[in-house]
């Protein structure tokens, strides 16, 4: 089976590089760095911990526990990959020279040999749940003992890895450690092989990185110039499709709120333009943060085109609508609004963060909605309604604080296998 995959990934490989090609048309960011995709990355090895956390969300779960390891170990030498040029950027941003950053290789067998023999890792982490064959392989050649955390595995994806667990059973078994978000994950990720007495449930760590303390002052700071007294619904890590659902519940909202200002944060930076252009020609003035465009009360829609700033915008509102799940595609995290005791509201395709929503709904901190209709329908109660999210919003910090503590668990099983 696994001499299938890796005859099937070469097979593959000049079909992901067009894809890749075709991504540089709306990016161009995916027309850089092509050597690195297969392997000849430049880092100074070697290196003690890499981590690979494959884009935005990932990054940033992982800045509090890379902070705590470079204040205690200030010598230690840690390498982040990423799989999307915004990952790359955000490592940038938040780490900037304080680790070596480089993307992680398609998973050839030759492309993963190069990776390990420039970066030279004596350990790897790898973030919630890439199982890529011939990288696990080829860690166990190396003799870099691998960790997966932070695991999360939906039902979806679990059914798709039974169908080949003759596959990534002994791949799974090659793995030193699992840290897992839920005792339903943990399930999972032993049901297609994970060994059980190697898989322990911390909690996500995306909880403990949720906030930066200082993100609610600067919050305020954007909001008295960007809206002053109006209400401000924000409806962030949007997708395509979405933002249809969302101007047409605008425009309805608009006619018990008049004042309000929509923020929008498309998910991914090269739809910026096409949500302008929808914007428009939905009927509303719209202004782009990029281009520090001045608002008055005439703007109706602020779209934030800009990385890196959606938990700090997200301060700036009176109700979130957290995206990517009034469309199948399994939503995004909805933690970073409850941590500002924000209101939240998201679509009925949460599988990839199934535990999370239930918990931001059983806790009062939010609401599912299914359609446009209910939507507008919370959105618009939440709105008329200063008690009601005023609730909300407490519920949703305390939320953060009942499930905190996963970073020091994680941090203490690591510390005792040796991986830090």
């Amino acid at each position: 089976m696994l001499l299938t995959y890796r005859l099937m990934v070469y097979v593959l490989l000049p079909v992901v590089l067009l894809m890749q090609l075709a991504k540089g048309f709306r990016n161009r960011a995916y027309w850089q760095r092509w050597g690195e995709r297969l392997g000849l990355v430049t880092v100074e090895a070697p290196i003690d911990c890499w981590i690979h956390a494959v884009s935005v969300g990932e990054v940033r779960a992982i800045v509090p526990f890379v902070q705590s390891i470079l204040r205690k170990r200030p010598e230690y030498k840690i390498c982040v990959t990423t799989t999307t040029p915004t990952g790359s950027i955000t490592v940038g941003q938040l780490f900037s020279d304080r680790v070596e950053h480089c993307y992680l290789p398609y998973d050839t067998g030759i492309g993963v040999r190069q990776f390990l023999s420039r970066v030279r890792p004596k350990v790897g982490l790898i973030v919630e749940t890439e199982i890529w064959p011939n990288l696990i392989r080829e860690c166990q050649n190396k003799n870099v003992q691998l960790a997966y955390i932070n695991v999360r595995l939906s039902d979806r994806s679990r059914e798709r890895y039974a169908r080949f667990r003759s596959m990534f059973a002994p791949l799974l078994g090659i793995v030193k450690l699992f840290l897992i978000q839920s005792e339903a994950d943990a399930a999972r990720i032993v049901s297609i092989g994970a060994p059980v007495d190697r898989s322990y449930v911390t909690g996500s760590i995306k909880i403990d990185a949720a906030i930066p303390p200082s993100t609610g002052e600067a919050a305020q700071d954007i909001r008295r110039k960007i809206a002053g007294d109006r209400p401000v619904w924000i409806c962030g890590s949007t997708r395509d499709g979405e933002e249809q659902i969302v101007l047409r519940a605008f425009q309805r909202i608009r006619e018990v709120h008049p004042r309000l200002l929509l923020v929008l944060v498309p998910r991914h930076p090269e739809r910026f333009d096409s949500v302008a252009r929808l914007s428009k020609r939905s009927g509303f003035k719209l202004a782009r943060r990029s281009l520090l465009d001045e608002l008055d009360t005439s703007v109706d829609v602020y779209l934030a085109d800009t990385m890196g700033e959606l938990s700090l915008l997200y301060g700036v509102a009176d109700v979130a609508f957290v995206g990517g799940s009034l469309v199948e595609l399994g939503g995004q995290n909805l933690l970073e609004p409850c941590a500002l005791g924000i209101p939240v509201c998201f679509g009925p395709h949460m599988f990839n963060f199934a535990e999370i929503s239930r918990w931001v709904v059983d806790a009062g901190a939010g609401f599912q909605v299914n359609d446009e209709e209910q939507l507008f329908d919370m959105v618009n109660r939440l709105l008329s309604d200063p008690n009601l999210r005023h609730d909300c919003g407490q519920l949703g910090k305390q939320l953060i604080l009942d499930h905190s503590g996963a970073l020091a668990k994680a941090s203490v099983l690591l510390a005792a296998k040796g991986f830090i």
